[in-house]
């Protein structure tokens, strides 16, 4: 029988996308043919994966990215920031053409994402042999959709087979290779990537715990879901937790998504129960709100500590 929790562990392990950002803010969002002005240009890193693995390594956890960048100098930047972090980039690769982009548009402190795949759309299960070399029983592996979904489904099935903690957020969101649902130890997803994948709009605990029994039939073993403001909840077969979300004046959505689930299991990584590492990361998801960006509007672990223990 798989364990719910994983044991204590020293690594986490991202099979994933970089990107770069170019983020613009727009009073209106446009009209087909039109034109509108933007204002406070940013470029910066991002890309699920890298993402997720900053907010890991941020958070304490010893951490390794497996991907690819292309040879552009987009590339270079995002192996130096993720470098600066204390992610591992052994495993990213340089492939021939263009990085990944995403053009982020912030309207009313929401954002609408454009994504172009570049070099990611390029990753195969093959770039993550030297993590399964490397992985040890026990170990976290994070995943979503920004790389290709069948070769997320081969690394998963190893993954299992050696031992690891498989954490999936399957997003941008599409059909589920079938052998993902049970080679998934936990989904984590937002609310409306959990509408599409089940069919019910998890408002509140309870629509969680039925969106999880509707995940279930196709082999889902535990839900995590974020309901932004309204905090998340966890739920398996024998148990469920509602952890709330803490005020914040929120600038900028934009990673606050992926803060929650890097610090979430690099608190895992060290042995933390669901509980508090659902705590832990929604006040780290909270607080990287309150700026510009992806990676670097992603709070210190100590900087997250301290905003916890006034609440």
């Amino acid at each position: 029988m798989r364990k719910s929790i994983p044991p204590f562990c020293q690594n986490v392990f991202v099979f994933g996308s970089l990107n770069i950002d170019l983020s613009l803010e727009v009073a209106e969002l446009p009209e087909k043919g039109v034109t509108v002005a933007g204002k406070n240009l940013l470029l910066s890193p991002g890309g699920k994966g890298a993402n997720q693995a900053v907010a890991s390594a941020k958070a304490g956890a010893r951490t390794f990215l497996y991907g690819a960048v292309g040879t552009d100098g987009f590339g270079e930047e995002l192996l130096r920031q993720a470098r600066l972090a204390n992610v591992g980039i052994a495993g990213v690769r340089k492939i021939e053409g263009a990085s990944g982009m995403a053009v982020i548009l912030l309207h009313r402190h929401d954002n609408r994402i454009i994504l172009s795949g570049g070099a990611n759309e390029k990753v195969t299960a093959s770039l993550a042999d030297g993590l399964l070399a490397q992985a040890q029983s026990g170990d976290i592996l994070l995943s979503q959709f920004e790389v290709s979904k069948t070769a997320v489904a081969q690394v998963f099935a190893e993954a299992k087979k050696k031992g690891l903690f498989t954490l999936l957020n399957p997003t941008p969101v599409s059909a589920m290779p079938a052998s993902l649902w049970s080679d998934s130890d936990l989904l984590v997803l937002n609310e409306s990537e959990c509408a599409f994948y089940s069919g019910i709009l998890p408002d509140d605990e309870v629509a969680v715990k039925q969106a999880f029994e509707a995940l279930k039939k196709f082999g889902a073993r535990a839900l995590l879901v974020t309901l932004g403001s309204k905090g998340s909840v966890y739920c398996d077969d024998s148990r469920s937790f509602f952890v709330k979300a803490f005020p914040v004046d929120a600038v900028d959505t934009t990673g606050a998504g992926d803060t929650y689930i890097g610090y979430f299991a690099a608190a895992l990584s060290r042995g933390s129960s669901i509980e508090k590492s659902m705590r832990i990361a929604s006040g780290a998801s909270g607080l990287s709100c309150t700026k510009r960006g992806a990676q670097q509007a992603m709070p210190s672990l100590q900087e997250t500590l301290t905003f916890l223990s006034s609440f």
